[in-house]
């Protein structure tokens, strides 16, 4: 009797433990929620640290202007917002950062979330919300990026201001952000006349256009033209090209890539070469000039120029010329004190139209950041290019002094950018 006494004593705490256990389980799980379960989290990011420089196979801009920036259809780029937050609490630092920008139908913010110091294994709650829409995420690992998109209302503007919160909770004090981003509308027929488009980031992108013939690398040597050493270098967008450390000297003609067939890619009736370009020192006669955009003095006699150059012995420090035609048919224009764009990027659009551009007299115009700065109305420059262009050479001794991003070139006289 005595024995079956301790037998059922036993045998209730014995269920009482499983129950408690059971019990505790339960009020545990919501804690170790797995991160499966999140949607967006492993449709836009994946389980795996994002590449910075390809968001959702994108590219980001950082400085926008809803009234005049419009995204190219397709283009993978887009104009974003960032912030970052950082907090310490003992040994224990985090860091919160965010990128916030819409696309051709959806807006989307990213939340990256860091243990920069203290137990990096700590995780985190992140709750993003968009115009009253809300995502939260829970169990996220230092170094990942939670992400949440909503799609875009039928007929939104641009402009139109869009509110958006973070909040992160764990490993001390919650951080957070209240803010609001302005839609960036898509750009219309962006693509008309577009017969050459390159990116000019990485070998891979100059040898594999995303629209018309791919550039090669200029690999010739005769003791004065010469080929470049390049580098990939943060760009406006994604990466760009300058020219790297090499065996120059002074009147080296340094070419480095190159647009084979011009003279069937371009009309030389009608046509637009766009490019972003920064440059970083203002060039200088037997020092580092001119720096060929696209071909131009010393190039490989395109017919067609588009350079920064030292124009000083006609009492100008540094022009940016545009220049259609050889010899006796010959038409320039130039727009003076270029070097006041030193140490920013800058649009460059070189138009051209025999008949006239948009209906006007004016038969060449030269665009900085979408506003006209030079024209002409001649329009007796020779009806051929030459067989090649350089793009993104120079003479003398030019490695890094200037970067080209982004190069497109158009059969039309487009003047909207």
């Amino acid at each position: 009797m005595e024995t079956q006494k301790r037998f059922s004593i036993q045998s209730y705490w014995v269920v009482l433990f499983v129950f408690g256990l059971l019990f505790s389980c339960e009020q545990l799980d919501p804690m170790e929620e797995p991160l499966a379960v999140l949607e967006e989290f492993q449709d836009l990011s994946g389980l795996a640290l994002e590449p910075e420089d390809d968001p959702i196979n994108g590219r980001l801009v950082y400085t926008s202007d809803c009234e005049s920036d419009c995204i190219e259809p397709g283009s993978g780029n887009y104009f974003a917002i960032k912030d970052s937050k950082s907090q310490s609490s003992g040994i224990n630092t985090k860091k919160v950062s965010y990128k916030a920008y819409n696309t051709e139908d959806k807006f989307v913010v990213k939340v990256k979330y860091e243990v920069t110091s203290g137990p990096s294994q700590a995780k985190a709650s992140i709750t993003i919300q968009i115009n009253g829409k809300k995502k939260e995420f829970k169990a996220v690992p230092s170094g990942y990026t939670a992400t949440f998109a909503i799609p875009l209302e039928n007929g939104w503007e641009k402009c139109e201001e869009v509110i958006f919160s973070i909040v992160q909770k764990g490993l001390g004090t919650p951080i957070s952000f209240s803010e609001d981003y302005n839609l960036i509308l898509v750009c219309k027929n962006i693509d008309k006349g577009l017969i050459l488009w390159n990116k000019l980031g990485s070998i891979e992108e100059v040898l594999n256009s995303e629209v018309g013939p791919d550039l090669a690398f200029f690999d010739e040597d005769d003791g004065l033209n010469i080929s470049a050493n390049r580098a990939f270098v943060p760009g406006k967008i994604g990466k760009g090209i300058t020219i790297a450390p090499g065996d120059y000297f002074i009147t080296s003609r340094i070419h480095n890539l190159v647009l084979n067939n011009l003279n069937s890619v371009l009309n030389p009736d009608r046509g637009t070469i766009s490019v972003w370009f920064y440059q970083k020192e203002t060039p200088v006669g037997y020092e580092h000039n001119p720096y060929r955009i696209f071909d131009g003095p010393y190039g490989l006699e395109a017919g067609i120029g588009l350079s920064s150059f030292d124009d000083s012995n006609e009492g100008k420090t540094n022009v940016l010329l545009f220049e259609l035609g050889k010899e006796e048919s010959y038409v320039s224009i130039k727009y003076d004190d270029f070097n006041k764009f030193n140490g920013q990027w800058v649009h460059i659009a070189a138009v051209w139209d025999r008949e006239g551009i948009s209906g006007s007299n004016e038969t060449m115009q030269l665009f900085i950041n979408g506003t006209k700065v030079a024209s002409t109305t001649k329009n007796n420059w020779n009806s051929g290019f030459g067989e090649r262009a350089d793009i993104a050479g120079a003479n003398d001794f030019p490695e890094g002094k200037f970067i080209l991003d982004e190069i497109k070139i158009y059969n039309v006289a487009k003047t909207n950018f």
